[in-house]
């Protein structure tokens, strides 16, 4: 399978969801969906990892107006001749991005987060 680099991805802010209501209305806020509304990522290097079980990627992440660069490894198939399905997870910290964790009544929330990504793209003509 074969990546045109930077390959690049983008998807709606308000998208971004914990699993809890409450969190994710702080979340909102501390996202600043409305004046940030996209998140980007741009593909900069993929290597296969050793046994064929996926590859590391290495790329920037932009959340919040903040550009990062990251790395994760991550599994990718072929689902058909036009459809690819990524998928990975990455634990950031929340305060590279110019976010403080938010603080909910006795709730403590950790400035490190695990993002969870599954994508699957269709190629187009």
């Amino acid at each position: 399978m074969q990546l045109g680099l930077p390959t690049h991805v983008e998807l709606d802010a308000n998208l971004l969801k914990s699993g809890n209501a409450l969190v994710d209305r702080e979340l909102e806020n501390r996202l600043e969906v409305r004046k940030y509304r996209r998140v980007v990522g741009e593909l900069r290097e993929v290597k296969p990892l050793a046994g064929g079980t996926g590859y590391h990627i290495r790329g920037d992440l932009t959340l919040h107006g903040v550009t990062q660069s990251l790395e994760a490894d991550v599994t990718l198939r072929a689902i058909d001749d036009q459809t690819i399905e990524l998928k990975g997870e990455k634990v950031i910290d929340m305060r590279d991005f110019g976010l403080n964790p938010p603080k909910l009544f006795i709730f403590r929330v950790y400035p490190e987060v695990q993002i969870k990504v599954h994508i699957v793209a269709v190629l187009q003509s």
